[in-house]
């Protein structure tokens, strides 16, 4: 009985893992808390990445997603830590951004280097240390001449080593809502980043780096938005981080699940037998 109830827990292990790994949520949150909180020492909807995390937040984030309106370069992070082997999805909805006259102003989505330090300060916004951008996009308000939306791969100091315009046919930066979304792919020995955007009212989601992007430097430990000097107004609906394992992981999984009930089979046991009874 002892090593039935051994052969019932293995494959429950690996059923749980399998689940829990595929399309497996680590962070969420839909900001649906009030206007007059603080972001700042809240706790996302969900937190899969040990369960004690909250949001580090500029005081000018609220609990319902209103992003701020002081002209003052800030973010709002949570920490993380990729794990080689695996390709993790962040994405966001943002709505009412701008529009801002003529600004360049913009709003960001990424991976960054690390968690801010001071978050009162006006430094947190992927270009600057500590938050400098490993993997992150801008959402401008408008598109005066040259300035359009762009990804950028922080491969050195700047946060800014590799830059594109999203390319042409991607959704316009002309403010109003966007959702956008970062796959970074840690599967190879050097990650890389993809870009995507689309209008909410859009069926898909239009790809909008050239290809997969390589990503030299990988100290990534947060992620979050943040947003440029401007007075330029908007909200976010939504924020999520996911992650799927890479190929391999699932085969091992399968193979784990063949073996157990193979095991089972050949003691002629039905699937009945797999449940707790006393001794």
């Amino acid at each position: 009985m002892k090593r039935l109830r051994l052969i019932c827990l293995i494959a429950l292990l690996v059923v749980v893992a399998n689940t829990a790994a595929y399309g497996g949520i680590i962070y969420q949150d839909n900001f649906d808390g009030s206007s007059s909180t603080n972001l700042n020492g809240l706790p996302p909807d969900i937190d899969n990445n040990g369960g004690t995390n909250n949001w580090q937040a500029y005081s000018g984030y609220k609990a319902n997603g209103t992003m701020p309106a002081t002209s003052v370069n800030q973010g709002a992070w949570l920490p993380f830590a990729p794990v080689a082997g695996n390709v993790y999805t962040l994405s966001v909805s943002m709505t009412n951004v701008g529009p801002d006259g003529t600004s360049a102003s913009w709003y960001a989505l990424g991976f960054a280097k690390a968690l801010p330090v001071t978050l009162e300060t006006g430094n947190n916004r992927f270009v600057e240390s500590p938050t400098l951008g490993r993997a992150w996009m801008i959402f401008r308000a408008n598109n005066p001449g040259a300035n359009t939306n762009q990804y950028f791969l922080g491969n050195d100091a700047s946060g800014t080593a590799s830059s594109g315009a999203w390319t042409t046919g991607s959704p316009l930066n002309e403010g109003g809502d966007m959702d956008m979304k970062i796959v970074l792919d840690t599967t190879p020995a050097t990650w890389t980043a993809t870009f995507f955007a689309k209008r909410p009212a859009d069926a898909s989601y239009t790809q909008v780096s050239t290809g997969a992007m390589p990503l030299l430097l990988q100290d990534i430990q947060a992620v979050g938005i943040a947003r440029t000097t401007s007075t330029l107004s908007g909200n976010v609906k939504f924020f999520e981080l996911s992650v799927v394992p890479e190929p391999a992981s699932a085969v091992l999984a399968i193979v784990g699940l063949v073996f157990v009930g193979g095991a089972l089979n050949r003691r002629r046991l039905e699937p009945s037998l797999c449940v707790a009874r006393q001794p």
